[in-house]
């Protein structure tokens, strides 16, 4: 909800890259496509044909569905062809996610009449159809029997339709830290008493951050309409292996259209822990001294 999703142009699948966060392209495009609500869908077991109806009607509006199944099941469906059948699925467990984009109710197989198009994220690998394959209703209902309402997971998000940010921080890291738990927060005010702040969540692992990272601070606008001379700031906490922010920029646009940028932070390059502030004004060390102390 707070980072955005840059489209599969800007950022497409690379099955031998499975670690990387996206080059500055997509970091850019990801606060336009803001998640504005996730829900959560109830597979119905009195009534599974509800659900399936309840999918379909979420597709013809646009809106895929997520959902769970084991990937175990892809070589005993995918075989023979692209379409995965309830004849030919046969498990109670889950173990990957998958995203339904379609569907086509004459779809048949096995049996089974009508199919959802799914869209799986291993590109041409494994036996399908440039990453899609076809599951049917049945088996949809059968994974949701099988493995429980929890369990499978059906979920579709609420986009941001046409949102166009106020205010983006970009900054940039040479060279970059660890990706630890929750050390990335970004604040409106002095650093010591601040106004309002974010702290994105996003997984940790042992990799580095992107060198250049951008996030939609949109929140902190009606702060710098009160003060156009209002700080911002960005911190970074401890990590397994530090590194230098070694840039920190606040854009700001109407409509879409870029206004200005804050000059360059005083405070860079910065090793981490530790944080740097903008501000769009230009700030002398003095200045920069008596903004920061409450």
């Amino acid at each position: 909800e707070e980072w955005g999703c840059a489209t599969l142009s800007t950022m497409p699948y690379d099955d031998t890259d499975i670690d990387s966060w996206g080059n500055e392209s997509a970091w850019r495009e990801a606060p336009y496509h803001r998640v504005y609500e996730t829900y959560l869908m109830d597979f119905n077991e009195t009534n599974p044909d509800s659900t399936i109806e309840m999918i379909k009607s979420l597709i013809n509006g646009g809106t895929p569905v997520t959902f769970t199944l084991d990937a175990g099941q892809f070589s005993n469906g995918l075989s023979d062809n692209f379409i995965i059948s309830s004849a030919e699925y046969d498990s109670s467990t889950y173990n990957h996610a998958q995203c339904i984009v379609g569907y086509d109710d004459s779809i048949a197989e096995d049996g089974d009449v009508g199919a959802f198009r799914v869209v799986n994220s291993w590109g041409d690998y494994y036996l399908m159809d440039g990453g899609y394959y076809w599951l049917t209703y049945e088996t949809l209902k059968e994974i949701g029997f099988a493995i429980g309402d929890y369990c499978l997971h059906l979920c579709f998000v609420e986009d941001r339709i046409d949102y166009e940010p106020d205010l983006i921080a970009t900054w940039e890291f040479n060279p970059a830290p660890t990706r630890m738990d929750d050390i990335i927060t970004l604040g409106v005010g002095p650093h010591d008493v601040p106004l309002d702040m974010i702290t994105p969540l996003y997984e940790s692992d042992l990799n580095l951050f992107p060198e250049f990272m951008a996030l939609d601070i949109s929140e902190f606008q009606s702060y710098y309409d009160l003060n156009n001379d209002v700080l911002f700031y960005l911190e970074l906490g401890s990590s397994n292996t530090p590194g230098i922010i070694s840039s920190f920029l606040i854009e700001r646009y109407i409509s879409g259209v870029l206004q200005e940028i804050t000059p360059e932070s005083p405070d860079v390059p910065s090793t981490t822990p530790g944080y740097v502030i903008g501000t769009f004004m230009n700030l002398d060390h003095d200045v920069k001294v008596d903004l920061e102390v409450p």
